[in-house]
């Protein structure tokens, strides 16, 4: 599989797409096998899944595009990375994009959350958006290959819309790929986005009767959440508290064919 052209995937669809969270060469290959578009891995799921950890950005760069590499290498779905604020300031940024598009990765994104957060904050804060900007701006010119799609990303946790609509004048100004909306409150929210800017756009937050619903020529993707992960933890824990109690898991069979399945 050859890395697709986002956009001109979007455009034949005629749909957005649906993402879903993989965080391993196993949950990518279930991802295709149920027809999923885009795999999204989050920082989060990452650090989750390699340090155990919260998402603090204690994971690194490296760490994350070695992750992404795994994934990207059984060639299963076009996979899209949360890099949060681009490891760094416009440096980190440029050594984000090579990493990542190394990786194989199909895209990224880049957001204008300030991270980490600042000792003894207790709601989030956004960079300027000069920086914003400016970050965008560096890893579209630091990138080598077209087409490496580079998403914009603008957070709506503990501010409104009409409060980010500076940064995102700013996106609007500059030839990235698509605006990652995130923490969108309603299908209202997300109308009065489309309404007001072209993107394409990438929006999450929204429920699933929205994402089922809603539809528009300028969203680029419906990005879903990283339940399947939770349910995933819940899964192991039943299993190994079975073993735990000398048990075998219920399920254990049909878990084992369709693994077999898998790596076939």
């Amino acid at each position: 599989m050859s890395r697709p052209d986002l956009k001109a995937a979007r455009a034949a669809r005629g749909a957005p797409f649906l993402t879903a969270t993989v965080f391993d060469p196993i949950s990518a290959r279930l991802a295709a096998r149920h027809g999923v578009g885009v795999g999204a891995l989050a920082g989060s799921v990452a650090s989750h899944q390699l340090l155990g950890a919260p998402d603090d950005l204690t994971i690194t760069l490296t760490e994350l595009a070695d992750l992404a590499r795994r994934i990207c290498a059984v060639r299963a779905l076009p996979l899209i990375v949360d890099a949060d604020h681009g490891y760094g300031g416009l440096g980190g940024v440029k050594r984000t994009v090579a990493a990542l598009d190394g990786a194989g990765a199909a895209g990224m994104s880049l957001e204008d959350s300030l991270l980490p957060h600042p000792f003894g904050a207790t709601t989030p804060r956004y960079v300027s958006v000069a920086e914003a900007q400016a970050k965008i701006e560096t890893a579209l010119d630091a990138r080598r290959n077209d087409d490496f799609a580079i998403f914009a990303r603008a957070n709506l946790k503990g501010r409104r819309l009409d409060d980010a609509a500076p940064v995102l004048d700013a996106y609007a100004r500059i030839a990235c790929d698509g605006v990652f909306l995130s923490g969108v409150a309603d299908e209202g929210e997300a109308r009065r986005a489309l309404a007001r800017w072209d993107g394409p756009f990438i929006f999450s937050g929204l429920p699933a009767e929205s994402r089922r619903t809603l539809n528009d020529p300028k969203i680029f993707a419906l990005y879903q959440p990283h339940t399947p992960y939770a349910a995933m933890i819940a899964a192991l824990d039943r299993a190994l508290g079975a073993q735990a109690a000398g048990e075998d898991p219920p399920d254990g069979p049909a878990a084992d064919a369709l693994l077999k399945s898998l790596l076939a």
